[in-house]
């Protein structure tokens, strides 16, 4: 039996709670053979794992890591730790491809392709330096982007998640033509639209709670009415506000955190996925968020913001409401939703439709092969 090719992963966050790299992940062990390196920033996780099938190595921090105050600080000792072990790995059963989940593990895969001369995948899945836009100093920022410039020049392979991001990328002095799109897509579920019956629709948000997700909004614009309802979940900053503000409103439900595999079949229960994001911050004019996909697989309409890249697709695919960002926008949307259920129907027909022609994962999948295909060759 030949061989299977060797693969190495690396990610800074819990892999458990990542999509994409579940997906990317699933995808290539039908070909490969897929092992990850994890920054356990918190120490709270088994050092060794299997997760969706691949053996999960996880680097914890070492002394002085702990010593110092913020993890951008602390990256510069994940790097070298992480290397160490990805070394012992290599010397041990050699790896092929080292395939690296955004900048803050790219250095790692530039010191192992230099000193094993093997293949090296970029997967840029955020801009990073608009990710910590207004966390960190500009000089940091500026910092971070000259290396992101510097290390590109070494990669064999460049993926990204949009064509805003492709566009970016681009702008560093990387070939556009040669950056790949791999979106955050989801699996299709139905060929066949699914209604749901509900007595009256039922706006769903599961993700992230912060305050640029504009939850407190929908709170306010659908709290009292007996013609709209919504579902909230989800962990971050605002959970502990969101679910005592919604304890005793009788139309809303939070359900706090909720298990990726529970996420879709949630949604196909309800009417309108929640999509609003504060198109101030650079990230959400570029790029499409997991919302969108989880709805679209399911068949569900979108409520989205005007101002952002998910709200131009929602647009041309005529599969939501686009509103504008801010409470009157939100209750806007919410009347017209409450009152037009035929033609939240007719959206979501019309996102099942748009998930057929290529927003989903089996399409994305080819792309992934393609990019390994061709390295590997």
């Amino acid at each position: 039996m030949e061989k299977k090719t060797r693969v190495l992963m690396f990610r800074t966050h819990d892999t458990r709670y990542d999509p994409r790299v579940r997906s990317e992940t699933e995808s290539l062990l039908k070909k490969y053979d897929v092992s990850l390196i994890e920054w356990d920033r918190d120490g709270d996780r088994k050092e060794r794992e299997t997760v969706y099938g691949i053996d999960v190595i996880r680097v914890k921090n070492n002394f002085i890591m702990r010593l110092i105050p913020y993890d951008i600080f602390r990256l510069r000792f994940w790097w070298k730790e992480a290397y160490k072990v990805a070394c012992k790995i290599y010397e041990e059963n050699p790896f092929q491809v080292v395939h690296c989940h955004d900048l803050d593990t790219l250095p790692i895969g530039v010191m192992l392709k230099d000193r094993y001369n093997i293949k090296l995948i970029y997967d840029a899945a955020e801009v990073w330096t608009y990710m910590i836009e207004g966390d960190v100093p500009k000089f940091l920022i500026k910092r971070f982007e000259k290396l992101e410039k510097k290390l590109i020049k070494k990669i064999d392979a460049f993926i990204t998640v949009d064509e805003g991001y492709r566009d970016y990328f681009a702008s560093l002095g990387y070939s556009k033509n040669k950056i790949k799109i791999v979106k955050n897509a989801k699996k299709m579920l139905t060929d066949e639209y699914v209604p749901t019956h509900n007595e009256v629709p039922i706006i769903i948000y599961l993700g992230k709670l912060r305050e640029n997700r504009m939850v407190l909004e929908l709170i306010e614009a659908v709290k009292g009415r007996e013609d709209i309802k919504a579902l909230i979940g989800g962990a971050g900053p605002l959970s502990s506000e969101i679910e005592e503000r919604v304890k005793h409103i009788k139309n809303i439900d939070f359900v706090g955190r909720v298990p990726m595999d529970e996420v879709i079949k949630l949604t196909l229960k309800t009417d309108i996925v929640y999509c609003m994001f504060d198109p101030k911050h650079p990230l959400t004019r570029i790029g499409s968020p997991n919302k969108f996909f989880e709805a679209v697989v399911a068949g569900r309409a979108l409520l989205a913001s005007e101002g952002t890249y998910v709200g131009k697709l929602v647009k041309e695919l005529k599969c939501g409401f686009v509103t504008e960002p801010n409470l009157s926008g939100i209750k806007k949307a919410v009347d017209f939703l409450a009152k037009n259920p035929d033609e939240i129907e007719n959206m979501g027909r019309n996102a099942l439709k748009a998930a057929k022609s290529g927003y989903n994962w089996e399409a994305q999948e080819k792309v992934l092969f393609s990019v390994y295909k061709e390295i590997l060759r």
